[in-house]
């Protein structure tokens, strides 16, 4: 009787022990991978005659000085299609699609007032910098530029990770 009792402690030690490794061990949430973590409550105003088009993103393309990464650059190309000029503040947001749900998850906006003026039948390649690190988990994305419209950033794999395994692949072959 005494071994059984003494058992069932150790097993009830055993499994206190390993639910608080678990919870120890368990990912960070989501939204902890980024810096703003905002449900988006509604569609914003889209410019009809303006064109989105994701072209890349140039990661790592701002350094500091002692050369830790600061931003990258989401490239971006637009199109005015109409026949005449259209004027947009200049400010944009990141989100990101998770449960179905659309989030904010870094936005940028500038001077109040400020605004880009794009003239009739204008194309551009534009580039919004955002946080080295944003797009280090993969999945869904879309960038709003202020009353032009939304742009679909598909990310598929961490870039980061990748990078680094690709290096230690060169290194292993060499």
């Amino acid at each position: 009787m005494k071994k059984s009792w003494l058992f069932l402690l150790a097993a009830w030690c055993l499994a206190i022990g390993m639910a608080v490794f678990l919870a120890g061990c368990a990912e960070k949430s989501v939204e902890e991978n980024f810096p703003e973590w905002r449900e988006v409550t509604k569609e914003y105003p889209i410019e009809p005659t303006a064109e989105l088009a994701f072209l890349g993103i140039d990661f790592g393309t701002y350094e500091s000085e002692d050369g830790t990464v600061v931003f990258d650059e989401v490239l971006i190309h637009l199109k005015n299609t109409s026949s005449h000029s259209i004027s947009k503040r200049d400010a944009y947001w990141v989100e990101y699609l998770y449960n179905d749900k659309w989030y904010i998850v870094y936005s940028q906006s500038f001077q109040e007032g400020y605004a880009a003026i794009y003239s009739a039948h204008e194309e551009k390649d534009l580039s919004f910098l955002v946080p080295a690190g944003l797009f280090d988990t993969p999945g869904m994305y879309r960038l709003y530029y202020l009353d032009t419209g939304y742009c679909d950033i598909e990310i598929l794999f961490n870039a980061n990770e990748a990078a680094t395994d690709l290096n230690l692949e060169k290194e292993s072959k060499s």
